[in-house]
């Protein structure tokens, strides 16, 4: 989950949204020419039960929080998805990532895609990735909206391709929940694992979120005012951070913007990553 590239690749986007361009027709370097409202490739979706009020002491220790997910999946295969939109007045831009990395195939797999939708209509770019984790070879297609398929490699050899990163397992978003001012609500039960559910409310609970961390800079640069926020946080007894989604209302310029983020970990110590349908064709083509 690297998210500071996910929001480099958003924010050109939302440039093109305030003028700066029309969508592209022709793909360039696949880090700048994305933009998009996210629909996340179809998983398996985590149940999660009622939050039950307890009387037991549910404080967060955001001290702590990123140190404990990071080791709890430092280990471990899970699969991880990050969906981040903004809707401005001239359009909505947008990204969504589904990543698996499986510890015991030594494999990692990666979904990211990006939509703008504007008066140009509908632009997508889809990029997939596999790393075969050991010698971090990997393999990469290119395709989309006006975008003929492309197929890139490292073969090993360290290329503009990158390799998939399974240790980064989102520290710096987890890192920046933590800021927020979280109201624990209870427990509840996620892929079996209990959880404890916090929340928060209203434009100051994610002030510090927004103005003392650079994700939350990043993330949140389009909001001028805000108006509303809500949050929620699924803190897992094993560690693992198993969402954090966050909707921000304001406006700049006077003219109304919304901000959607939405991080989930989930099949944590059993995904398995399967290889792609389209590698032999990247072999074929690199």
């Amino acid at each position: 989950m690297e998210t500071r590239r996910i929001l480099a690749v958003l924010l050109a986007a939302c440039a093109v949204l305030a003028g700066c361009g029309g969508a592209p027709t022709t793909p360039t370097d696949a880090s700048t020419t994305d933009g998009r409202t996210p629909s996340p490739p179809p998983t398996t979706e985590s149940t999660e039960t009622t939050a039950v009020p307890t009387d037991q002491n549910l404080a967060l220790d955001a001290e702590t929080l990123a140190a404990d997910h990071a080791d709890a999946l430092a280990a471990t295969s899970y699969e991880s998805r990050f969906s981040f939109s903004v809707d401005l007045p001239d359009g909505t831009a947008g990204i969504a990532e589904r990543r698996t990395v499986d510890r015991g195939a030594d494999l990692a797999t990666e979904v990211q895609t990006t939509t703008l939708d504007d008066t140009n209509g509908t632009t997508t770019v889809d990029i997939s990735r596999v790393t075969f984790v050991g010698n971090d070879t990997t393999y990469e297609r290119l395709t989309g909206t006006n975008y003929a398929t492309v197929f890139s490699t490292n073969d090993g050899q360290g290329t503009d391709t990158s390799p998939i990163d399974a240790n980064d397992v989102g520290s710096d978003v987890v890192d920046a929940a933590a800021s927020v001012e979280w109201t624990a609500v209870g427990t509840a039960t996620v892929d079996g694992v209990e959880v404890t559910r916090y929340e928060a409310a209203g434009p100051e609970s994610v002030r510090q979120f927004r103005d003392e961390t650079s994700f939350g800079e990043s993330a949140m640069n389009r909001v001028e005012t805000t108006e509303s926020a809500n949050a929620t946080l699924l803190v897992g007894d094993d560690g693992v951070v198993r969402q954090f989604s966050l909707t921000v209302e304001g406006t700049t310029d006077g003219e109304p913007v919304a901000v959607s983020l939405d991080v989930r970990f989930s099949n944590v110590g059993t995904a398995s990553a399967e290889l792609p349908s389209w590698l032999d064709d990247a072999k074929q083509n690199t």
